[in-house]
């Protein structure tokens, strides 16, 4: 178990590490393309990238998950999944350019015609990457991963950027996107010496493993992206936009911070899946990592929205804050959670986790449409709250079910980041009014880092008083200290 841990830490270090560098470069792309572009030029390309999305997601059976699960896959295997992903993308190509007028007339959009075909190449190529990258995360060598990532943004920030100078219109997102799926795809061949043959002989094999994790898929995008399609058809672009800048940020906890850790965690839980009490031992040191580190990041998220998107972002994005604050926290809560699928997962369970993901999407869809329809105040944000915290609930009773674990044993990992988050709230919250009304960008700025300089000491300070008083027990104080040993 020790060498597992071990090479579960080191991957999740190099994980991180590769998603804070994507997520810092894309953020930098971001700010400068919320600059140059308004929020109807994000809203339009929401709309089409939705479609997308939804379409990629009927061809996407995750069969990188059945090769990491498989314990010794074939040549046959790997060059079966080239061949229906590129199966797949000339069919979402297709379909893309014969949508493409349907949808203006949906939305009203026009430009849509023009917007599809070039996304419709973006997404094939997509389709074409090299299925032999997997075995870098099979074999725990997530270093891999770090440099694609930051190979890719380095490459593409420069001429992303350029291009809305030049455009300074929504056609810089569209060719932007298909720019980054050639870097991405080219990159794949580059790095790996796999070179995939045409072959359909493990078809039957795959699809048969993978069939619930399509469902699964096809489920969480509903979560993902149901918003897209709610928002844009009830409130129309300028409200899309800000949803979707807000959603940018207000997602770092589960998808930038914590979706590395669990990236990393599955190949150790397929390993440990023959002894259950050694599963759910890590599980729970897993979740109390992801705790002790994306609790602050969506309370800090929410306490400091109105101080960074009039700085980051400009005064046209103002109305995003109070969405914003509401969907960093939402972001925190589904982050304490997401550890649990994998587990299943690596149980041979995808049924279950089928389920969870149905009961999430359910609840984002009907949280939804009832928080538009009856004009709550905010209701975009409380909705995805709302829905959060249904996720968490569901989350835990198949925990209890499933693995047997009890809230009680959830508890002891989880209080101390929570007395924590507490504290960090007690302290920004009380300071701020001291610092008098950031009404010009230095007051922001230097109310901005003082806000987060102080929650951050605040924040460790407690986390760790909390556990030296309890006798430094084992949690996520004392995995995080051996994480960092291990990465040393």
């Amino acid at each position: 178990m020790q060498s597992i841990t071990g090479g579960m830490a080191r991957g999740a270090a190099w994980m991180f590490a590769a998603r804070m560098t994507d997520k810092v470069l894309g953020l930098v792309s971001t700010l400068f393309l919320a600059r140059l572009l308004v929020p109807e030029d994000f809203g339009l390309v929401a709309i089409a990238t939705a479609v997308i999305a939804f379409l990629a997601l009927l061809a996407n059976f995750s069969f990188e998950v059945a090769l990491i699960q498989h314990p010794a896959p074939t040549r046959e295997h790997y060059d079966t999944i080239w061949t229906i992903d590129l199966l797949f993308g000339l069919g979402i190509a297709i379909a893309l350019v014969a949508l493409s007028h349907p949808l203006a007339s949906f939305y009203d959009e026009p430009r849509l015609v023009a917007i599809m075909p070039v996304l419709a190449v973006s997404a094939l190529i997509s389709q074409m990457r090299n299925v032999g990258f997997v075995n870098f995360s099979r074999n725990l060598q997530f270093h891999q991963e770090f440099l694609l990532s930051l190979y890719r943004r380095m490459l593409t920030l420069p001429a992303t950027v350029a291009l809305a100078y030049w455009l300074r219109d929504y056609r810089a997102l569209i060719w932007g996107s298909l720019l980054t799926a050639a870097i991405g795809t080219s990159l794949t061949y580059v790095m790996h010496p796999f070179r995939p043959r045409w072959s359909l002989a493990c078809r039957n094999e795959l699809f048969g493993f993978s069939k619930w994790l399509f469902i699964t898929n096809l489920l969480q995008f509903i979560s993902l992206r149901a918003g897209d399609f709610i928002i844009g058809k009830l409130r129309g672009p300028y409200e899309l936009g800000l949803f979707t800048m807000a959603s940018e940020f207000g997602s770092l906890p589960a998808t930038e911070l914590v979706a590395p850790i669990n990236r990393a965690a599955f190949p150790g839980y397929s390993r440990l899946a023959s002894d259950r009490a050694q599963l759910i031992e890590v599980y729970l040191r897993v979740m109390g990592l992801v705790a002790l580190v994306a609790l602050p990041v969506g309370v800090g998220i929410s306490l400091t929205a109105d101080l960074f998107v009039p700085l980051l972002l400009g005064s046209k994005w103002i109305d995003a804050i109070p969405m914003l604050q509401l969907l960093a926290l939402a972001g925190a809560v589904v982050a304490l959670w997401t550890n649990t699928s994998y587990v299943f997962l690596a149980l041979g369970d995808p049924r279950r986790v089928a389920t969870l993901a149905g009961l999430q999407a359910t609840a984002t869809v009907v949280f939804l449409i009832a928080f538009l329809v009856l004009e709550v105040p905010n209701g975009i944000g409380w909705a995805m709250l709302a829905a959060a915290i249904a996720f968490a609930a569901s989350n835990h009773y198949w925990a209890r079910a499933g693995l047997g674990i009890r809230w009680r044993s959830a508890f002891t990992v989880l209080w101390r980041p929570a007395i924590g988050c507490v504290a960090l709230v007690i302290a920004v919250g009380s300071t701020r009014p001291l610092l008098g009304p950031p009404d010009t960008a230095v007051a922001q700025l230097l109310a901005l880092g003082l806000s987060i300089a102080l929650g951050a000491a605040v924040y460790m300070g407690s986390v760790l008083a909390a556990w030296w008083l309890c006798g430094r027990p084992a949690g996520p104080e004392s995995y995080a200290v051996e994480l960092a040993r291990k990465w040393r």
